[in-house]
C-alpha cells in the first residue's frame, strides 16, 4: 500500500478514535453534571436508566478498588494497542474494530488517571437481571473486541492485507 495512502488511513483512524474518546468523556460529564451520584432516572420503564455511579473496578466490579493497577493495565495495553495499530496495515473490520478498541480502552483510561474510578450511567434490566451499569468507552471495547472475535473465527485469513 502507498505510504501516502496508509498515513492518510491511520490519520483517519486516529480523528475518528479521538471523536470516539470525545463523545465518550462529553457523556460521562453530562451524567455527572447533571445526575446525583447514585440517582437513577428511567428512560424506558423497568428497562432502561441513566444513572451516575463510580466504578474502581473493571467489569462487573472485579479487582474492586485496585484502581492503580487497573489503571496501569489500561495505559499499557492502550499504548500497546496504540503501537499495533501504527505499525500493522489493517484494512475493513478489523481496522474499524481496532479504531473502536483504542478508543474505549483510552476512555475508560483516561477517566482511572484523572478520576481513580470509571464513570459509569447506563443501565439496563435484561429479563429481570440487572445488568451492570456502563459506558460508552465499555460499550466501545465490547463491540470491538466481539466484532472482530466473530470476524476472526469466520474469515481469519482476512485480519491483514
Amino acid at each position: 500500500m502507498c505510504y501516502n495512502v496508509t498515513m492518510k488511513k491511520k490519520t483517519i483512524g486516529y480523528l475518528i478514535a479521538l471523536g470516539l474518546i470525545a463523545l465518550d468523556l462529553i457523556s460521562k460529564s453530562l451524567i455527572t453534571s447533571n445526575i446525583s451520584l447514585g440517582e437513577r432516572l428511567p428512560i424506558i420503564d423497568g428497562f432502561f436508566w441513566l444513572t451516575n455511579v463510580r466504578n474502581t473496578g473493571a467489569a462487573w466490579s472485579i479487582f474492586q478498588d485496585h484502581t492503580w493497577i487497573l489503571t496501569m493495565v489500561s495505559w499499557v495495553v492502550s499504548i500497546g494497542l496504540l503501537i499495533y495499530y501504527q505499525r500493522q496495515e489493517l484494512k475493513g473490520i478489523p481496522y474499524v474494530c481496532l479504531v473502536m478498541i483504542i478508543a474505549g480502552a483510552l476512555g475508560n483510561g483516561i477517566d482511572r488517571l484523572f478520576f481513580s474510578y470509571v464513570r459509569d450511567f447506563l443501565s439496563f434490566n435484561i429479563f429481570g437481571y440487572m445488568f451492570p451499569v456502563f459506558n460508552l468507552a465499555d460499550s466501545l471495547l465490547t463491540i470491538g473486541c466481539l466484532i472482530f472475535l466473530i470476524h476472526t473465527l469466520v474469515t481469519p485469513e482476512a485480519t491483514h492485507e
